[in-house]
């Protein structure tokens, strides 16, 4: 029978791949630091 130990090991090995992967997707997406890297405003058409 599974113990508490054990059953949290197999939650954390089932999702902590897919969180490495998913922050490491943004950080290639936005930047370490997308608060500092101004986004392009687009112009409104007159």
């Amino acid at each position: 029978m599974f113990t508490t130990l054990g059953i949290i090991c197999t939650i954390l090995m089932a999702t902590l791949p897919y969180t490495a992967y998913f922050i490491h997707k943004k950080i290639q997406e936005y930047g370490a630091q997308p608060w500092q890297k101004q986004i392009p405003q687009k112009k409104k058409p007159e």
